[in-house]
């Protein structure tokens, strides 16, 4: 609970994201799954939304230097008699090092990982999902082709949804706009429709053309939508934590009301605008921590 404790008093302004951050520092050896699970989660959200584009390559330097030497003590290989905890403790640390902070060499074990998917080899059921994403991540029209292909052949349906959520990972813009056309084609079923859309907009590349072209396609994408997927469809815009955002979506829910959402719109809003005042309140905090971290100077 210690670090579920602190990432509540950091979001109520109780203590600062620097001091977060060195409690996540000091516990980095701590093998507890659960306690890795949340660090992964809440430093993913920091980054996401309290680093700039200038502090990115700190963070993510600072995240590897953190991090890297309990996951390779770990390992990346599983192992025949792996428990449980510990398969799932190493797919903690490839969110953290190969998605938060985009370690080179975790991007091309990540590749390596989907080339075997996509040919049907075994694959470690735990770890795909975060390599795909993180491979598709920079993945080129190549990649995107074959990873479409593999989504239209799947049989399974856990196949088929995994392989939709990949193809909204990729940042290429011209990728992102291929997942869109796609996304409201006839090969989408419309009880995918949201799913695919919302991973868009947790795809900080994708979302402001997600954005507009879910308002520019309204028309269009409604009929599909149930009332279950309209909440869903409203929800997905939580990922904005800007002023400009979060007044473009009320104006356009305003202009376009769903009675069947109303709940999820009053929770969506709440929920930017706690995102855009702890930003408010956090962000220079974390420039000036960073810039105090020995991983600065390496980043720049």
């Amino acid at each position: 609970m210690l670090v579920n404790d602190a990432w509540a008093a950091l979001r109520v302004d109780h203590v600062q994201v620097g001091d977060f951050l060195g409690l996540a520092s000091a516990l980095k050896d701590d093998p507890t799954r659960a306690l890795v699970d949340d660090v992964a989660y809440f430093l993913g959200s920091i980054g996401r939304n309290l680093v700039t584009d200038a502090d990115a390559p700190q963070y993510r330097a600072w995240v590897r230097s953190t991090f890297g030497p309990a996951a390779e003590k770990l390992g990346w290989t599983p192992a025949a008699n792996d428990s449980e905890e510990q398969r799932a403790l190493r797919a903690d640390y490839l969110i953290l090092l190969g998605g938060i902070g985009r370690d080179p060499g975790l991007l091309a074990f990540s590749r390596e990982l989907t080339q075997k998917y996509l040919q049907g080899q075994p694959v470690d059921a735990t770890l795909i999902p975060l390599a795909l994403a993180i491979a598709a991540r920079s993945g080129d029209a190549t990649l995107y082709e074959q990873l479409l292909q593999h989504a239209k052949n799947a049989h399974a349906p856990e196949t088929y949804n995994r392989d939709l959520r990949t193809l909204a990972a990729f940042e290429d813009p011209a990728l992102v706009q291929r997942t869109l056309e796609y996304a409201i084609s006839g090969d989408v079923r419309s009880q995918d429709l949201a799913t695919v859309l919302g991973s868009l907009m947790r795809n900080p590349a994708a979302r402001a053309a997600t954005w507009s072209f879910v308002q520019q396609h309204w028309d269009a994408l409604t009929p599909k939508l149930d009332n279950y997927s309209m909440g869903v469809t409203v929800s997905m815009t939580e990922s904005f934590c800007d002023p400009a955002d979060r007044d473009s979506v009320q104006q356009f829910f305003t202009a376009h009301p769903l009675p069947a959402a109303e709940r999820s719109l009053r929770q969506t809003m709440e929920a930017i605008g706690n995102c855009i005042d702890m930003r408010q309140r956090q962000s220079a905090n974390l420039a000036l921590w960073l810039q105090a971290q020995p991983t600065a100077r390496a980043a720049k």
